[in-house]
């Protein structure tokens, strides 16, 4: 599993770039850093939360998959939680830090009990 996080990790700095520059394209007049930071801000709210939580199926489907899958994943949670943090009175602001690292934070729990799952079976003999 990490081998291949560490192989699809060099896949998602190419996305990067490859977004990076399709931004430049479509903002021509904008700065370069000013479109770094739209392209950090997609990933660190999108790309990555949702690409972790896909972690999960990483045997089943492949990094495009998981990816595209992912991301639509991401935005419909960042959507319903974040409007329902709002009605419970969480200021907007705070939305960009929180659901991120909530959705981080969560996938990785995920992967830990998916790996201490598959070590217990792998000990009793069943698969």
């Amino acid at each position: 599993m990490i081998k291949k996080i560490k192989t699809e990790t060099i896949y998602l700095l190419m996305l990067f770039i490859i977004l990076t520059a399709a931004l430049k394209i479509i903002f021509i007049r904008e700065p370069i850093p000013g479109i770094i930071r739209i392209t950090a801000s997609l990933f660190w709210l999108f790309i990555i939360p949702g690409y972790s939580l896909m972690l999960y199926w990483a045997e089943k489907l492949d990094f495009a998959e998981r990816l595209i899958a992912g991301t639509a994943l991401a935005l419909a949670i960042t959507g319903v939680i974040g409007y329902n943090l709002s009605v419970l009175g969480l200021h907007m602001k705070y939305h960009p830090i929180i659901l991120p690292i909530t959705m981080l934070a969560a996938a990785g729990l995920i992967i830990v009990r998916k790996t201490a799952l598959q070590v217990s079976l792998t000990k009793t003999g069943n698969k």
